[in-house]
């Protein structure tokens, strides 16, 4: 019977330990990447499709610039020098109000995968927590909303023949979101995480 103690306590520990890890590497990756947030003004058919022409127009605009950043840091002050610019881009696609701000925000776990018909695409996974993002809120931003990430400009198709976009991360935070069964790993720490909470 100590035995059996003893061996779910060793496997507990490692559990805990195993997470720790991922936390960490996890907010790691969050501190690299800047995400793009647009918030659609409803859920009708039209607002919905609106909300896609918006999200063009605004990676049309930063998405050169971005691509030449060395960093989060100075892709966050494009992005400020530039959200006047933002919500005129996404006013002109959408024809309708919209606010564009820089805000921290909860994203859940969310994997990407990417051009299945090339070869070459690289499907990534981002973990759940708090990201520096770009929120684009049209009209009364009640709809469904779409994300991705700018900063490295992850948005688009990638692949490592074209830009390789993961470059522009640390290799550590690279890896982690390119490995396989990140996914799974993740969608445990959002579970250890919820359970952390304190329930009112």
């Amino acid at each position: 019977m100590k035995m059996k103690n003893i061996c779910a306590f060793v496997l507990a520990a490692m559990a805990v330990l195993s997470c720790a890890r991922i936390d960490s590497a996890a907010q790691a990756v969050a501190g690299e990447v800047l995400r793009l947030h647009v918030v659609a003004a409803s859920d009708s058919d039209e607002d919905q499709a609106l909300k896609l022409k918006a999200r063009d127009a605004v990676l049309a605009l930063l998405s050169p610039e971005l691509s030449e950043c060395d960093g989060r840091d100075a892709a966050e002050a494009l992005v400020r020098a530039r959200l006047g610019e933002i919500e005129e881009a996404a006013e002109g696609a959408s024809g309708q109000k919209a606010r564009a701000t820089l805000c921290i925000e909860d994203f859940p776990t969310r994997r990407y995968e990417l051009s299945p018909q090339d070869e070459e695409s690289e499907d990534f996974t981002l973990p759940a927590g708090e990201y520096l993002s770009l929120r684009v809120t049209l009209g009364e931003g009640a709809g469904h909303n779409w994300w991705c990430v700018i900063y490295p400009p992850l948005c688009a198709a990638v692949n490592r023949t074209d830009g390789d976009a993961f470059s522009l991360l640390s290799p550590s935070s690279a890896s982690f979101v390119l490995a396989d069964g990140t996914q799974l790993r993740f969608r445990l720490l959002e579970l250890l995480s919820a359970l952390k909470q304190p329930q009112y």
